[in-house]
């Protein structure tokens, strides 16, 4: 049993899963940035990166259920920030 737990050791680690391991660390890091650059242009109401890290036909599901076309949920991001800054200023703040 020792010896073919050994055996199965030695072929896994001779079978390249680091490669597979460091590819998928790579595609993570990928997602991250992107992920990233999104948040970051919606915080500066960036609706140029917006479109361009976003597929057209990209749809969003918020937890309610509700889903939207990439269009419609840039538009009602930006009223909201629009809302938001309005009050802002109304306040004072």
């Amino acid at each position: 049993m020792r010896k073919v737990i050994a055996a199965l050791l030695v072929l896994l680690s001779t079978t390249g899963c680091g490669k597979e391991t460091d590819t998928m660390e790579q595609e993570k890091q990928a997602v991250m940035q992107v992920f990233e650059t999104m948040q970051q242009a919606m915080i500066d109401k960036d609706l140029d990166t917006m479109r361009r890290i976003t597929a057209e036909d990209k749809t969003f599901t918020h937890m309610s259920g509700k889903t939207q076309t990439r269009e419609e949920f840039f538009e009602r991001h930006f009223e909201l920030l629009q809302l938001r800054d309005q009050e802002s200023a109304d306040h004072g703040q």
